[in-house]
């Protein structure tokens, strides 16, 4: 199976750590050209994947893009998106908030990093792969938790929720220009926050059928193939990557 990605250029947003790394990776490994996006206090991380990946990937080149989504919310000023094959629209806040004490600020943060950002960057992207008459990829990270109830998430949920209904209407409406838009939807990922918020690992992985969480770069993976040309008829999709906990909670919710 030929992933090879040499030539293109792919934009993966919120890339500085944790999915969006892992992605990156995946994505260098296969020979892409990156644009790799960050906000304004994750341009360390960045800088340092960025040097890593110089290393990885012997074909492509790579981008930085510094961005706060929550207060610059001008998309169209990037004029390097023309260039852009393939769309990652990974940015995202993971806020742990009861639904009585989430505040109109919290909730405007969440759905601007989260849903419009990767929203708006789609419609430029489109418009400009429409003017070109070009195909396209669009690749939204949601979430298992747009599928499935939780508590204290209901804003990161609707956030995530949104990209699951979204990408249907999008994908009916672009492939006719043979653009797909498909999302991806991790469970427990082994992402930095869970090293320092208290998340205990090694209960949750007990907890999982495959008996661990899974890895950015089993996200990065999927990414790279659904963005692929042997998935060339695949749109409007919301793969989960959970190692099969949204199938055991459904069937047997109290364990």
């Amino acid at each position: 199976m030929n992933l090879s990605f040499a030539g293109k250029t792919v934009l993966i947003t919120g890339a500085a750590q944790g999915i969006g790394a892992g992605i990156a990776r995946c994505f260098a490994q296969a020979g892409a050209n990156l644009i790799l996006h960050a906000p304004s206090h994750e341009a360390v991380q960045l800088h340092v994947l960025f040097q890593e990946l110089e290393n990885i990937n012997l074909t492509g080149h790579c981008q930085k893009w510094i961005q706060d989504f929550a207060e610059d919310q001008d998309y169209a000023c990037n004029s390097f998106i023309s260039c852009v094959d393939v769309l990652v629209n990974n940015a995202g806040v993971t806020p742990n908030t009861f639904f009585g004490t989430t505040t109109p600020k919290t909730f405007d943060t969440v759905m601007s990093i989260n849903f419009k950002a990767g929203f708006f960057l789609t419609r430029e992207f489109v418009y400009r792969r429409l003017l070109n008459e070009k195909a396209g990829s669009v690749l939204f990270i949601s979430s298992v938790h747009a599928l499935m109830g939780f508590k204290e998430n209901a804003v990161y949920a609707a956030s995530k929720g949104a990209i699951t209904l979204c990408i249907r209407h999008l994908a009916v409406e672009l492939g006719p220009s043979n653009i797909r838009v498909n999302a991806i939807a991790p469970g427990y990922i082994d992402v930095p926050r869970h090293h320092t918020s208290g998340f205990d690992q090694q209960r949750e992985a007990s907890s999982i059928p495959l008996r661990r969480l899974g890895t950015p770069e089993d996200i990065g993976n999927l990414a790279v193939f659904l963005a692929s040309d042997q998935a060339s008829y695949i749109t409007g999709q919301t793969m989960v990557v959970d190692g099969g906990s949204s199938i055991k909670y459904c069937m047997h919710p109290d364990e």
